[in-house]
């Protein structure tokens, strides 16, 4: 079988054929390494991505890797009003990778980029995995909309053109609308919970869903968090990419009222902003206002997954405030450390976590509840260990990469099956 996956970076074994470095596809490379061990020899991948420079295809056993890279000005053109030659340009190169690869099965990562219309084109053999949700447009600009100040984003003579694009969002609002146009003709799904298929049913009532996992970074299953090296009173958050929905607001709000009530000792580290970021230079606005000290919220920046890993280790507890969500690895990673956890109900977030016995969930914007629920995790240390470890248990099972892979293989030979 040749399955063709589409997704928006590199696996570390693309780099490495590629002999670049950069961005790493943190799920599409744990199941390429997944792929790798407990499939068969008659089992072959292409693996599609844009990054960099145009290069040519490299073979390595079993797998392929495909550059669909294109000029920085069409690029560029992706993300404007109009877009018509950009978004024909990324059809007619992934059109060609098709007709050249051969695939029984095309497998997409992410309905809202611009490969989503191969399954338009060749419905009957293409997987479509949900990673965001199309609703985020609409939901960004209802609700979010006034959630950063004029006075915290005018920082730079670009803050107009940020804020618009990126802190609300309106580069989501050609996504939405390419993604409505050709998602209604994909035949199969792979989603990771019921609220993200209950979402796709209204849209793609007629469609098969299956189930399956997303395999983590490999390096979070060999590590293991422990109460005994972990600084008291201290909390991680991840916040990638520099959007106010993944919830900065939340995690301010939530230490003022931990100080408001006496627990001005507990340390917020943010890793994925940098200090000097954008969205870094908002929070300390915001915090200057809000009266947080400058030594509770730590700005850890970029981080790999083994330098994330050390810093986890040493922090208490991990809590999620992300706004918008489906099933956020940030947090399965967290778990699979064996780390105590909260996070918001969002999405499909309830589906990862008993409430109570493998961490605690909270109202999503409500921090007041989000305090009150650190702050016990902080006085009832060994309960939320207990957790901890509990909900460790269950990831290592639930996102185990054998089971994931197979199950993949499993999916894929029965879309193959229909399609003859």
């Amino acid at each position: 079988m040749r399955v063709l996956i589409f997704y928006d970076s590199l696996t570390r074994n693309a780099h490495a054929a590629y002999n670049t470095t950069g961005r790493l596809n943190s799920w599409v490379d744990g199941l390429e390494a997944a792929f790798e061990k407990y499939t068969g020899d008659d089992f072959e991948v292409g693996f599609v991505s844009s990054y960099g420079k145009p290069k040519a295809n490299v073979t390595r056993g079993r797998f392929t890797y495909i550059c669909a890279s294109q000029d920085k000005n069409i690029a560029a053109l992706l993300h404007t009003r109009n877009n018509e030659k950009a978004i024909q340009f990324y059809q007619d190169t992934y059109r060609k990778i098709v007709e050249d690869y051969k695939p029984d099965i095309i497998h997409i990562f992410g309905s809202e980029h611009p490969y989503i219309f191969l399954c338009s084109e060749y419905p009957e053999k293409t997987l479509v995995s949900i990673q965001g949700i199309r609703v985020i447009w609409e939901y960004y600009r209802i609700k979010y909309q006034n959630m950063v100040k004029k006075n915290e984003a005018r920082l730079s003579k670009s803050w107009k053109y940020y804020v618009k694009k990126m802190l609300f969002g309106e580069n989501f609002g050609w996504r939405d609308a390419y993604e409505s146009k050709y998602v209604k003709s994909a035949r199969y799904f792979a989603t990771q919970n019921f609220f993200v298929k209950s979402y796709y049913s209204m849209l793609c009532p007629d469609a098969t869903y299956f189930y399956n996992e997303e395999v983590l970074r490999r390096e979070f299953y060999n590590a293991q968090w422990t109460r005994q090296k972990a600084e008291p009173n201290t909390v991680i958050s991840i916040m990638s990419g520099q959007v106010a929905y993944k919830g900065f607001d939340g995690l301010l709000l939530a230490a003022k009222t931990l100080n408001d009530v006496g627990l001005s000792n507990v340390v917020f580290k943010v890793a994925g902003v940098e200090e000097s970021s954008y969205l870094g230079k908002v929070m300390k606005r915001r915090m200057a206002t809000m009266n947080i000290p400058r030594s509770q919220v730590k700005f850890l920046g970029y981080m790999t997954a083994e330098q994330l890993i050390d810093e986890m280790k040493k922090t208490f507890m991990f809590a999620h405030f992300c706004h918008i969500e489906n099933t956020p690895n940030t947090l399965k990673e967290a778990q699979a450390l064996g780390m105590p956890c909260l996070a918001p109900y969002t999405g499909g977030v309830s589906t990862l976590l008993k409430e109570g016995e493998e961490g605690l969930i909270f109202q999503d914007t409500n921090h007041f509840s989000a305090a009150a629920m650190i702050a016990w995790m902080m006085r009832n240390p060994d309960q939320a260990a207990e957790m901890g470890q509990a909900a460790r248990s269950r990831r290592h099972q639930d996102s185990s990469p054998e089971r994931i892979a197979k199950k993949f293989v499993e999916i894929y030979t029965q879309i193959h099956e229909n399609s003859r």
